[in-house]
């Protein structure tokens, strides 16, 4: 009998010991995924002066916010700009690019009164986003691009649709 309560000792050690290699393993591949997750999430603001002379803004925020890379998040499959507003319908997914778990559709109403500004980053894998900021400086919405053109004439054709008095 003393010995089968050694032996279940030396199981429960043993078993103990495991759970501490399996909690180190865990804590390791949760500091590795935080490392590659803040180096994938880099953005550089770029400095950049919009430009309003468009011919047809409304097709080019049409055309940039269908056109925006799948693999980054909200992928609109409806856009309709107006003279007041943009409505998008995306589907919206959660994960990071290239490993998704879920997605969901959603509306949303972005109105040209409601924007203070546009900003341009470009990511360190050269995806370019654009970030739209509210009067107060909250964000709204952002758009991603893999042309610097692109980006930059959404920015034009969203800077002209607002107007100069909002």
């Amino acid at each position: 009998m003393a010995r089968r309560a050694g032996e279940e000792g030396q199981e429960i050690e043993s078993f103990c010991i495991s759970q501490g290699d399996l909690m180190r393993k865990a804590l390791f591949l949760s500091a590795l995924l935080a490392l590659v997750l803040s180096a994938c999430s880099h953005f550089d603001q770029v400095q950049y002066d919009p430009n309003p002379n468009s011919p047809d803004p409304k097709a080019t925020i049409e055309r940039v916010l269908k056109d925006q890379p799948p693999s980054w998040g909200e992928v609109p499959y409806s856009v309709t700009v107006m003279d007041n507003r943009i409505e998008v319908r995306l589907v919206q997914e959660s994960g990071m690019p290239g490993f998704r778990f879920s997605s969901s559709e959603s509306s949303k109403v972005l109105y040209f009164k409601h924007i203070g500004k546009a900003v341009l980053h470009r990511h360190g894998s050269g995806v370019w986003y654009v970030e739209i900021i509210d009067r107060l400086g909250q964000w709204m919405h952002s758009v991603n691009c893999y042309e610097e053109a692109d980006a930059k004439a959404f920015i034009d054709a969203l800077i002209m649709m607002k107007g100069p008095l909002n």
